[in-house]
């Protein structure tokens, strides 16, 4: 049976044991030959199809200001990335090796490599999830596993921490042939290779992710909505745990050409309705206006201004200043992305604490002929809720106690203060003595609620002194 009809029937293969093995080599293979693309650009293919509406391709849109959430994930540290995959005419281009998609996918498997590895390392998750899109977009693998059009059905678990599960994924993004991802977009057979003897113009369009009259335009708001929809479906508005999405970034080589309300491009440059949609949809990610909570969102455009003229207007448009990044070297897509998501953070959540001390004074005798002695103890308490350290008590004439550690809580004496009481001294003898510390406060894990950083205490007590009789 071939690929294609185990990605039909979602059936399991009989032995996996050689997929480990193909996928290193696949992606050593692929790794090789997209470095040595060199600079290769991002050459303007989209065919130049005109329409009566070329008048509004005079884009007049303000660069976007909606300014991207924090990029931070929740009290497990579990990150779920979403990643929307260009495979638009331009990059699916040269069907007889797909040399610019499989740039783009080598990327994202390098990224799920390193994502899975370090989380795993780190004892945490990292869920990814992917949409291909054109005119159309298609979750490869949704939220909760996967479903007819998707990766093989023996793609359980997103999570590219369990080795398993990102050895799938890999293998899935790369795919065991030229062109990968099969973008599958029905269950119908024209819309997706079957079996090995398709035409190759069926093939080839299925790749592509055409449809009817699309074309093959890039449709910047369906991938954005993609992405909507699986963070509206996987995500509990009312959850405190880490059930949010963290990122959006969208991998591309050109500029959106066409939107939901118009899918009959491509043209040569985007229009304001094109541009507007594609905002609009960023805008809905940033601020939660369909899906909670905000995500952040980025994006990465293989190309250059001198390949297509204003690129890096229409990226601000779309996504705002500081919030995409242009490259034009291909083997270089996953230094970009690894920088996007190093600014991915984990939010801890902080612990309410507090910090005092207190400090008794006890004499033993308390009451004490002059010239006799009297064993002072000073017994501190830490009465906060976190660990102080360097307790030190200083006492009459310098005498100084240090206890290196008090823990939140616990009660410690220090070695007895020896007094001896002077002939004529005054009655009762007043004993003081001064207690410092330091808390061991965390400013990023801890939220202090009451005392002091470095808390103080004073213990006082009196002896009562007994005079020696005068003679007779």
């Amino acid at each position: 049976m071939s690929e294609e009809m185990y990605l039909e029937h979602g059936t399991t293969r009989s032995s996996r044991s050689w997929r480990g093995i193909s996928f290193v080599v696949i992606i050593s293979l692929s790794i090789m030959s997209i470095l040595s693309l060199g600079n290769t650009g991002a050459e303007t293919t989209k065919p130049n199809v005109q329409s009566a509406a070329i008048g509004n391709r005079i884009s007049a849109i303000p660069d976007n200001t909606m300014p991207n959430p924090p990029s931070t994930v929740g009290p497990l540290c579990k990150k779920q990335v979403i990643f929307l995959l260009d495979r638009s005419h331009s990059v699916m281009s040269g069907s007889t090796d797909y040399t610019k998609v499989n740039a783009l996918k080598l990327a994202l498997d390098m990224t799920i490599i390193q994502m899975g590895t370090s989380a795993q390392a780190a004892g945490r998750d990292a869920y990814v999830y992917i949409s291909a899109f054109a005119a159309r977009a298609k979750d490869q693998n949704p939220y909760g596993g996967s479903s007819l059009g998707e990766f093989y059905a023996w793609i359980a678990s997103n999570n590219v921490a369990v080795p398993a599960s990102r050895d799938n994924m890999v293998y899935n993004v790369i795919g065991s042939n030229d062109n990968g991802i099969y973008y599958r977009d029905s269950s119908s057979g024209a819309d997706y290779k079957t079996i090995i003897g398709d035409p190759v113009a069926t093939f080839v369009n299925a790749i592509k992710g055409y449809h009817g009259d699309d074309n093959g335009s890039t449709n910047y708001q369906a991938a954005f909505e993609s992405a909507m929809g699986k963070i509206d479906f996987g995500t509990d508005p009312t959850s405190t745990g880490d059930d949010d999405f963290d990122m959006v970034i969208m991998l591309t080589d050109g500029l959106p050409t066409s939107h939901n309300g118009n899918l009959a491009g491509p043209w040569v440059t985007p229009d304001n309705g094109d541009l507007l949609a594609a905002q609009s949809a960023v805008n809905n990610l940033r601020t939660g206006g369909f899906v909670r909570p905000p995500v952040p969102v980025y994006g990465i455009i293989t190309g250059s201004e001198a390949a297509q003229p204003g690129v890096a207007s229409y990226m601000r448009q779309v996504f705002g200043t500081g919030n995409f990044a242009m490259q034009e070297n291909w083997g270089l897509v996953y230094n970009e992305i690894n920088a996007i998501l190093s600014t991915m953070g984990c939010a801890v959540p902080k612990t309410n604490v507090t910090s005092g001390i207190s400090a008794t004074a006890a004499a033993s005798p308390s009451t004490v002929m002059e010239g006799q002695n009297s064993n002072v103890t000073v017994t501190v308490t830490n009465t906060g809720s976190v660990d102080l350290t360097n307790v030190t008590v200083t006492g009459p004439g310098g005498w100084t106690q240090v206890i290196p550690t008090l823990p939140a809580g616990t009660t410690s004496n220090f070695p007895a203060y020896l007094l001896n009481v002077p002939l004529g001294g005054s009655n009762p003898m007043p004993l003081s003595f001064n207690v410092t510390s330091t808390s061991m406060f965390n400013s990023a894990t801890m939220n202090l609620v009451g005392g002091t950083l470095n808390p103080t205490a004073v213990a006082t007590t009196a002896i009562n002194v007994e005079r020696i009789p005068l003679p007779s």
